[in-house]
């Protein structure tokens, strides 16, 4: 059976001398898996259409496995300004590589593909804002059920007009300063800061700590507290890379 969807290609891997297997999220297909057959070669039709974060509608030949054959692939957007950043494309990487490793596997993932996209072209047309990943994070943590309720306090339900005190990790919810009986302390305090400009559509003073306290709250979460996202060394050492330079500047 053949089947017509557009995609966002997630990771690729060799599969022979002259193939490639694809990892792709379709908002009608979810995660698929494809094989490119001789798409290495100089005159394969499917050069450069299907290169990691590529958009790209396909014809897919759907095998009874899992690994399903590409007979069509036509370029919709390769996000040619993204690939110049590279603190942009190492966030994009991330993200890509969160929804491989944490998506459901055998569903659509119609909400899940409009976001990565979302972001993708934010990250193309505007370049890197340093809250991308982490309102990534935020939402696909809403898309998944562990909603983050940071605007408001979760106990009186007033919206918030500054950081708030404290923050539940089982629900989700942060907490104003008479509705709190804890004081936070050190960097926690600087996090709960940061969730606080998230929802004002601020900028965060630390972005990799948000990140990474968003990203621990969905891990724990979706039950999978050790699961690694190797792509995040990367994005890290891009910021050193960056930072240094415009010291040098």
């Amino acid at each position: 059976m053949h089947v017509k969807t557009k995609l966002i290609v997630l990771h690729r891997i060799p599969y022979s001398d002259s193939s490639w297997i694809v990892k792709a999220i379709s908002a009608e297909q979810g995660i698929v898996s494809l094989l490119l057959k001789g798409a290495k070669r100089k005159e394969s039709p499917f050069r450069g259409s299907l290169d990691p974060l590529s958009e790209t509608e396909v014809v897919l030949h759907r095998s009874k496995t899992d690994l399903h054959i590409v007979k069509e692939a036509h370029l919709c957007n390769w996000f040619p300004s993204l690939r110049q950043g590279l603190v942009s494309l190492a966030e994009a990487t991330v993200m890509a590589e969160v929804l491989l490793r944490f998506a459901p596997q055998g569903l659509p993932l119609f909400q899940e593909f409009s976001l990565l996209e979302r972001q993708l072209e934010l990250l193309d047309t505007k370049g890197n804002s340093g809250n991308t990943f982490s309102q990534f994070l935020l939402e696909l943590s809403q898309i998944w059920g562990f909603a983050f309720n940071i605007g408001e306090c979760g106990r009186c339900g007033c919206i918030l007009e500054k950081p708030p005190v404290s923050f539940e990790e089982e629900s989700g919810d942060v907490f104003c300063e008479l509705c709190s009986s804890r004081r936070p302390t050190g960097r926690r305090e600087e996090y709960l800061g940061d969730l606080f400009r998230l929802a004002k559509n601020q900028a965060l003073l630390n972005p990799e700590l948000t990140e990474m306290g968003i990203l621990h709250y969905l891990k724990q979460h979706l039950g999978l507290p050790q699961k690694e996202i190797r792509s995040l060394s990367w994005l890290q050492e891009a910021r050193k890379l960056c930072s240094l330079h415009k010291k040098s500047v």
